[in-house]
Protein backbone atom coordinates (compact mmCIF):
# COMPACT_ATOMS: atom_id res chain seq x y z
CA UNK A 1 0.00 0.00 0.00
CA UNK A 2 1.54 3.33 -0.98
CA UNK A 3 -0.15 5.57 1.59
CA UNK A 4 -0.72 3.62 4.76
CA UNK A 5 -1.12 4.50 8.39
CA UNK A 6 0.17 1.27 9.94
CA UNK A 7 3.33 -0.76 9.53
CA UNK A 8 1.42 -4.02 9.01
CA UNK A 9 -0.65 -2.78 6.07
CA UNK A 10 -1.06 -5.10 3.08
CA UNK A 11 -2.81 -4.97 -0.26
CA UNK A 12 -4.09 -7.89 -2.36
CA UNK A 13 -2.55 -8.36 -5.79
CA UNK A 14 -5.79 -7.51 -7.63
CA UNK A 15 -6.71 -4.55 -5.44
CA UNK A 16 -4.60 -2.18 -7.60
CA UNK A 17 -5.12 0.75 -5.25
CA UNK A 18 -8.69 1.07 -6.48
CA UNK A 19 -10.69 1.65 -3.31
CA UNK A 20 -13.68 2.68 -5.38
CA UNK A 21 -14.63 -0.69 -6.89
CA UNK A 22 -18.18 -1.40 -5.78
CA UNK A 23 -18.94 -4.49 -3.73
CA UNK A 24 -20.99 -5.74 -6.72
CA UNK A 25 -17.93 -5.49 -8.98
CA UNK A 26 -15.73 -7.20 -6.40
CA UNK A 27 -18.23 -10.05 -5.89
CA UNK A 28 -18.54 -10.48 -9.66
CA UNK A 29 -14.74 -10.67 -10.05
CA UNK A 30 -14.38 -13.18 -7.19
CA UNK A 31 -17.18 -15.32 -8.65
CA UNK A 32 -15.40 -15.34 -12.03
CA UNK A 33 -12.05 -16.29 -10.46
CA UNK A 34 -13.65 -19.11 -8.44
CA UNK A 35 -15.36 -20.58 -11.54
CA UNK A 36 -12.02 -20.57 -13.33
CA UNK A 37 -10.05 -22.08 -10.44
CA UNK A 38 -12.65 -24.67 -9.37
CA UNK A 39 -14.88 -25.60 -12.32
CA UNK A 40 -16.27 -28.70 -10.52
CA UNK A 41 -17.37 -26.83 -7.39
CA UNK A 42 -20.33 -24.56 -6.86
CA UNK A 43 -20.01 -21.33 -4.85
CA UNK A 44 -22.31 -18.57 -3.74
CA UNK A 45 -20.70 -15.13 -3.57
CA UNK A 46 -22.81 -12.51 -1.81
CA UNK A 47 -22.14 -8.91 -0.93
CA UNK A 48 -23.57 -6.56 1.66
CA UNK A 49 -23.22 -2.82 1.98
CA UNK A 50 -23.94 -1.12 5.29
CA UNK A 51 -23.08 1.97 7.26
CA UNK A 52 -19.44 1.68 8.20
CA UNK A 53 -18.38 -0.82 5.55
CA UNK A 54 -19.19 -3.71 3.30
CA UNK A 55 -18.74 -7.46 3.29
CA UNK A 56 -18.23 -10.33 0.87
CA UNK A 57 -19.39 -13.83 1.85
CA UNK A 58 -18.25 -16.89 -0.09
CA UNK A 59 -20.16 -20.13 0.52
CA UNK A 60 -19.03 -23.51 -0.77
CA UNK A 61 -22.33 -25.03 -1.93
CA UNK A 62 -21.24 -28.21 -3.75
CA UNK A 63 -18.03 -30.15 -4.34
CA UNK A 64 -17.20 -33.50 -5.98
CA UNK A 65 -15.35 -34.74 -2.87
CA UNK A 66 -15.91 -35.26 0.84
CA UNK A 67 -15.59 -31.98 2.74
CA UNK A 68 -16.74 -32.74 6.28
CA UNK A 69 -14.87 -35.50 8.10
CA UNK A 70 -16.64 -35.27 11.46
CA UNK A 71 -19.17 -33.05 13.24
CA UNK A 72 -19.66 -33.02 16.99
CA UNK A 73 -22.77 -30.99 17.57
CA UNK A 74 -26.01 -31.36 19.40
CA UNK A 75 -27.77 -29.69 16.49
CA UNK A 76 -28.12 -30.92 12.92
CA UNK A 77 -26.61 -27.92 11.16
CA UNK A 78 -27.10 -27.30 7.48
CA UNK A 79 -24.20 -24.87 7.17
CA UNK A 80 -20.97 -23.95 8.88
CA UNK A 81 -19.31 -20.58 9.32
CA UNK A 82 -15.57 -21.01 8.85
CA UNK A 83 -12.80 -18.92 10.41
CA UNK A 84 -10.50 -18.25 7.46
CA UNK A 85 -7.69 -17.04 9.74
CA UNK A 86 -7.05 -20.48 11.24
CA UNK A 87 -8.15 -23.06 8.68
CA UNK A 88 -5.63 -25.66 9.86
CA UNK A 89 -7.51 -26.05 13.16
CA UNK A 90 -10.28 -27.77 11.18
CA UNK A 91 -7.88 -30.66 10.44
CA UNK A 92 -7.58 -31.53 14.12
CA UNK A 93 -9.58 -34.45 15.47
CA UNK A 94 -10.15 -32.31 18.59
CA UNK A 95 -12.11 -29.76 16.57
CA UNK A 96 -15.92 -29.83 16.81
CA UNK A 97 -15.96 -29.54 13.02
CA UNK A 98 -13.28 -31.59 11.29
CA UNK A 99 -12.73 -31.02 7.56
CA UNK A 100 -10.84 -33.17 5.09
CA UNK A 101 -7.36 -32.01 4.01
CA UNK A 102 -8.69 -31.49 0.47
CA UNK A 103 -11.43 -29.19 1.82
CA UNK A 104 -8.98 -27.14 3.90
CA UNK A 105 -6.71 -26.70 0.86
CA UNK A 106 -9.68 -25.58 -1.24
CA UNK A 107 -10.84 -23.09 1.42
CA UNK A 108 -7.31 -21.64 1.71
CA UNK A 109 -7.29 -21.05 -2.05
CA UNK A 110 -10.78 -19.53 -1.92
CA UNK A 111 -9.57 -17.16 0.81
CA UNK A 112 -6.54 -16.19 -1.29
CA UNK A 113 -8.75 -15.48 -4.32
CA UNK A 114 -11.11 -13.25 -2.32
CA UNK A 115 -8.39 -11.46 -0.36
CA UNK A 116 -6.62 -10.57 -3.62
CA UNK A 117 -9.27 -7.82 -3.96
CA UNK A 118 -8.94 -6.65 -0.35
CA UNK A 119 -6.54 -4.54 1.66
CA UNK A 120 -5.89 -4.20 5.36
CA UNK A 121 -4.46 -1.16 7.08
CA UNK A 122 -5.12 -2.32 10.64
CA UNK A 123 -3.22 -2.19 13.89
CA UNK A 124 -4.89 -3.42 17.07
CA UNK A 125 -2.14 -1.88 19.21
CA UNK A 126 -3.33 1.62 18.32
CA UNK A 127 -6.99 0.62 17.84
CA UNK A 128 -6.97 1.46 14.13
CA UNK A 129 -9.08 -0.53 11.68
CA UNK A 130 -9.36 -0.04 7.93
CA UNK A 131 -10.20 -2.72 5.32
CA UNK A 132 -11.70 -2.70 1.85
CA UNK A 133 -14.31 -5.29 2.91
CA UNK A 134 -15.03 -7.83 5.65
CA UNK A 135 -14.59 -11.39 4.39
CA UNK A 136 -16.78 -14.32 5.50
CA UNK A 137 -16.39 -17.98 4.55
CA UNK A 138 -19.07 -20.68 4.84
CA UNK A 139 -19.85 -24.25 3.92
CA UNK A 140 -23.47 -24.19 2.74
CA UNK A 141 -25.93 -21.47 3.69
CA UNK A 142 -28.46 -21.21 6.48
CA UNK A 143 -31.28 -22.09 4.06
CA UNK A 144 -29.35 -24.31 1.58
CA UNK A 145 -27.14 -27.15 2.82
CA UNK A 146 -23.82 -28.11 1.25
CA UNK A 147 -24.05 -31.02 -1.21
CA UNK A 148 -21.41 -33.55 -2.15
CA UNK A 149 -21.95 -34.27 -5.86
Amino acid sequence: MKHNYTQSAWEGEKYNGNKWLSSTEIARAIRKDLKKAFPNCKFSVRKADFAGGRSITVSLMAAPFKVIEKVESEYDKTYYQINNYCLDKYLSSDSRLQLTPQAVDLLKKVTDIAQAYNYSNCDSQIDYFDVNFYFHLEIGQWNKPFKEV
